[in-house]
């Protein structure tokens, strides 16, 4: 799902989303946890986040990714 348009793609903008999964897989929450300076840019990064499907986590970091997330740097 992360996909960028030319004008963004040759800029060397770098952003990270925060991630928080449920037990299933399913997303809870997304935000910007480091902005890229380029609103366009964070909102097609946090749109790639929030189209994307994940897999149920282990039991054991399920936990964690609940209450604490999980740290997506973009460009993938």
């Amino acid at each position: 799902f992360w996909n960028l348009p030319s004008y963004l793609k040759d800029k060397g903008l770098k952003c990270r989303i925060r991630v928080f999964i449920g037990t299933t897989g399913n997303l809870l929450t997304a935000e910007i946890y480091e902005s890229s300076g380029n609103s366009d840019y964070d909102a097609r990064a946090l749109k790639a986040v929030k189209d994307a499907s994940f897999p149920p986590p282990s039991a054991q970091v399920a936990a964690r990714l609940t209450k604490f997330g999980i740290i997506l740097g973009f460009p993938l």
